[in-house]
């Protein structure tokens, strides 16, 4: 997930969204529930200009059946083994921003040597020298070229054409990022 603002703020708000989820979670409701009574819990209990994007999702195993929902963050991507690239679009708005909002989900099965790849704006939205965005587009395009590299590997290689594309060595918008690669 990515919550609107920086620092000791937007942090606090990033720990009661984890927790509150880590309680809902455990209730075995369906996901679209609980991103719905998360949306109203933050509705009722932070600023109007504070809002969260979240993406959860629950892989169940040995099936491989992955159930999620998307609550207005960058799209994740599934890169299948013979490199098509599919985004996770399905869910719903933003959590905290309106009032009964409503979620759906969607359950896809892994394939074996397929890639989920989820990632905050941080790593779309950096710029270089020439104010240039990485954008989605140089993104999509790196994934699915190291597709098949160990996901240790893959990140590190991500982390360092990311700084070169900018021109620092550091990054000044939180970038994260979550790799799962299926066996």
């Amino acid at each position: 997930g990515d919550v609107t603002g920086k620092g000791v703020p937007a942090a606090m708000l990033m720990a009661n969204l984890q927790a509150a989820l880590h309680l809902l979670i455990r209730e075995d409701i369906p996901l679209p529930h609980i991103l719905e009574k998360l949306n109203t819990l933050f509705y009722a209990n932070t600023p109007s200009d504070k809002f969260v994007t979240l993406f959860v999702g629950i892989l169940s195993l040995p099936d491989r059946a992955f159930t999620y929902v998307n609550a207005g963050h960058n799209y994740p991507i599934l890169v299948e083994a013979d490199g098509t690239i599919r985004e996770l679009v399905t869910g719903g708005l933003l959590v905290g921003a309106f009032p009964g909002a409503t979620y759906r989900s969607e359950t896809i099965t892994l394939q074996p040597g397929s890639l989920l790849f989820c990632y905050t704006d941080g790593i779309t939205e950096l710029t270089n020298s020439l104010g240039e965005e990485f954008g989605e587009e140089k993104l999509y395009l790196f994934i699915k070229t190291h597709r098949n590299e160990p996901v240790p590997e893959l990140i590190a290689r991500l982390q360092d054409h990311l700084l070169r594309f900018s021109g620092t060595d550091v990054f000044d918008d939180d970038v994260t990022l979550l790799a799962l690669k299926v066996e």
